[in-house]
């Protein structure tokens, strides 16, 4: 959304009304959200002769947030399954893997100004007068601090949202990104570190959500359709109430 420089001023009988209804809107935002959005970039040269391949997954890292040791092995524990997924074997050891994967978390949390609608919304019949003497009619008399005649027909039903301008409001909002990385033993040339063969990082940025409820949808944005075509940037969904990812259009 775009943010503006100054909020809106309803009128006066109004900004206790209006005020109501932002907060209403707000809230109502937050929880009225049906899908679960993550962005993916993804970069790979993955080699065709890796299925069966052995792998081990390096300690995961974080940054912005502290992961406590079984909070991290759950999360590796999320990469390890993934990767199995994919035809991968785990190493007898780490040293023999050919493939090295690697995990790190990012975390942000931070307070964003955004520009929000406000409406009125009155009910003809809310106990604030008798036909034809009630808030927001266009007709009849007389007019009181919350009758409008430019409502027009909105004024005149009575039941309709009525627009009444921008406000701006401050929010928390999280930011996560889990990146993982596929080195490939293999291909090391004598003496060198082995090549990345595989690249991806997932993002939610929005309403505030803990991390341990972000991560699972964050790994399965990882390995969406894996290897992935590489250099590509798209978005995964999620139905918020069951967790299923979504299919995309065509």
């Amino acid at each position: 959304m775009t943010q503006i420089s100054s909020p809106f001023r309803p009128r006066r009988g109004l900004r206790t009304l209006a005020s109501a209804l932002l907060v209403a809107g707000v809230t109502a935002l937050a929880g009225c959200a049906s899908t679960f959005t993550t962005k993916v970039s993804n970069f790979n040269q993955w080699p065709a002769n890796a299925a069966g391949a052995s792998f081990a997954v390096q300690p995961a890292t974080g940054e912005g947030v502290a992961l406590g040791e079984l909070e991290r092995k759950t999360y590796e524990g999320y990469l390890a399954g993934q990767l199995q997924k994919q035809g991968l074997v785990p190493a007898a050891a780490p040293a023999q893997a050919r493939m090295q994967a690697d995990m790190a978390v990012n975390v942000r949390r931070e307070l964003r100004q955004f520009s929000v609608p406000v409406y009125r919304h009155l009910p003809a019949w809310g106990g604030f007068g008798t036909w034809p003497y009630y808030p927001g009619a266009a007709w009849g008399g007389p007019w009181g601090p919350w009758d409008h005649y430019e409502d027009g027909v909105f004024g005149m039903g009575g039941m309709a949202p009525v627009y009444l301008g921008e406000q701006i409001v401050t929010r928390p909002v999280h930011f996560y990104q889990l990146t993982v990385r596929i080195a490939d033993r293999a291909q090391a040339a004598r003496g060198q570190a082995a090549p990345k063969v595989f690249e991806s990082s997932a993002e939610y940025v929005g309403n505030p959500v803990e991390l341990p409820s972000v991560m699972p949808y964050l790994m399965d944005s990882v390995f969406d359709r894996f290897p992935g075509t590489n250099g590509q940037v798209r978005t995964v969904e999620f139905d918020s109430s069951t967790g299923a990812k979504l299919v995309p259009k065509p």
